[in-house]
């Protein structure tokens, strides 16, 4: 069960006791009885079972999931075409400019903004 049905189980039995006002031996009783199912080794056995079935299944599927996401990832970039790569590739040589090469002003203040007006300090957008 998930933290919260066990905090609404909680409440619920303190309510019941309330309003049922058990003597307090019935309600150590009532708690006794909980305690020892909770902490039953059979529960114990299969929250074990549960908890490594789930590592099992998570670890698996992650692998899986880095694996597709990786896949996407080359498509994606492959499908840029070999021009915007040799593009990519050339624009550091001498005599090429890159397009837009200034996307950044400055204004009267010293602040730095990119073409969207978003404010640059270390060459990372902070704002």
């Amino acid at each position: 069960m998930s933290e919260g049905k066990w905090l609404f189980l909680a409440g619920l039995g303190a309510g019941a006791a309330l309003a049922l006002r058990m003597s307090e031996k019935q309600i150590s009783s009532v708690k006794g009885f909980a305690a020892k199912i909770a902490n039953s080794e059979s529960i114990t056995d299969a929250r074990r079972v549960a908890t490594e079935k789930m590592d099992d299944v998570l670890r698996t599927q992650g692998a899986k999931l880095i694996d597709k996401l990786a896949e996407n990832l080359k498509t994606q970039l492959n499908a840029g075409g070999s021009a915007a790569w040799a593009g990519f590739a050339n624009a550091g040589k001498t005599g090429d400019t890159p397009p837009d090469a200034s996307t950044t002003s400055t204004d009267k203040d010293g602040v730095t903004r990119d073409k969207d007006g978003h404010i640059i300090i270390d060459g990372k957008i902070v704002a």
